[in-house]
């Protein structure tokens, strides 16, 4: 272009030099750098020094292309989906079990027991409310990180906390308040995940996706009990 001076030759692959058409800089410096990566590529293959990094049927030449991969394997991230929704089981479903536990040892009304329940569900709801203005910014990796970390902090506090108070049932509170943010969390960034996914059954996937809630709510009672 009229504006810019630049060194650049296919052959050669110069980097360029000075360019004040900022779009084709970015153009010709990706060029550049995308014939040096696979100059670079066709030199180890020549000289013998490919990596070892393979699977049964595919060879990587860098640890970053065999990672590259991985992540672009949606099947994993299914998978990571439906153990987050039998996490979502986990939460809802276990401390109900212990209504009578919470009863007999720490000598916690009924009624107040009860109100662990409108605690956990209306702090899932204070949760999808705030969630759906931050998660885009954050991003959707971080935030389900985010949810389990919460969910598995709630549930182990579920049996440290009490005995941290000299009243269990803040602390029992705290613990609920703890897994049901991460309970929220799961709740709304799992299926929009499954759904982005390109997958050629994506129906059956959801539908299967909210099937192991259920096989997570089976899981809880007869682990718990």
């Amino acid at each position: 272009c009229k504006n810019c001076v630049f060194i650049f030759a296919n052959r050669l692959a110069l980097p360029p030099v000075k360019c004040y058409d900022s779009e084709l800089a970015v153009t010709i410096q990706v060029q550049y750098q995308a014939k040096n990566a696979i100059g670079r590529r066709q030199r180890r293959r020549a000289n013998g020094k490919r990596p070892a990094v393979s699977g049964p049927d595919i060879r990587y030449d860098t640890q970053e292309e065999f990672s590259m991969n991985i992540r672009n394997n949606y099947k994993h991230t299914i998978a990571a989906s439906y153990i987050g929704y039998i996490t979502q089981a986990i939460v809802n479903n276990f401390a109900p079990l212990l209504f009578l536990t919470f009863h007999d040892t720490y000598q916690i009304p009924l009624e107040m027991i009860g109100l662990l329940v409108t605690i956990n569900f209306g702090t899932q709801l204070i949760v999808d409310l705030v969630s759906a203005k931050y998660v885009d910014r954050i991003g959707y990796r971080p935030a389900i990180i985010l949810a389990h970390v919460f969910a598995a902090a709630g549930l182990v506090g579920l049996g440290l906390l009490p005995e941290l108070f000299s009243n269990p049932y803040p602390g029992i509170c705290l613990a609920v308040i703890l897994y049901a943010i991460g309970g929220g969390l799961i709740e709304v960034l799992i299926s929009p995940i499954v759904e982005a996914c390109p997958t050629d059954g994506k129906s059956a996937a959801m539908s299967l996706l909210h099937s192991f809630y259920c096989w997570g709510s089976v899981l809880v009672i007869l682990v718990s009990t």
